[in-house]
């Protein structure tokens, strides 16, 4: 059985990307070793053709958005993320501080 984690934060679009299946490309600023800023950025497919449409029609890049990214452990084989949810940022808002984090590598998204 697989094990399936969620997460949510806040992020800015950096670019859309049409393959198969379409994605975004977000950056974050996290903390890193000794408490270092550092830009964070990820790739996240959307394979649900009716979230990227919204996604797409309703976000620019350079804003700043609260996403749900969904991550499947397989027991076996290679880890899978996918965006589940997105949410925009109220006008005025301020982007999250900096999140604790580890920076370390866990697979693939091929």
């Amino acid at each position: 059985m697989s094990k399936i984690t969620e997460t949510t934060r806040t992020v800015k679009v950096m670019d859309f990307v049409q393959e198969y299946p379409p994605a975004v490309l977000i950056s974050e600023t996290v903390l890193g070793p000794g408490g270092r800023p550092r830009l964070f950025t990820q790739k996240i497919q959307v394979p649900d053709a009716d979230l990227w449409v919204r996604l797409t029609s309703e976000v620019n890049k350079g804003e700043t958005i609260s996403v749900t990214v969904k991550t499947v452990w397989p027991n076996e084989g290679r880890y899978y993320t996918a965006l589940d949810g997105f949410t925009r940022q109220e006008a005025g808002s301020e982007t999250a501080a900096p999140q604790r984090g580890s920076l370390e590598a866990v697979g693939s998204l091929t």
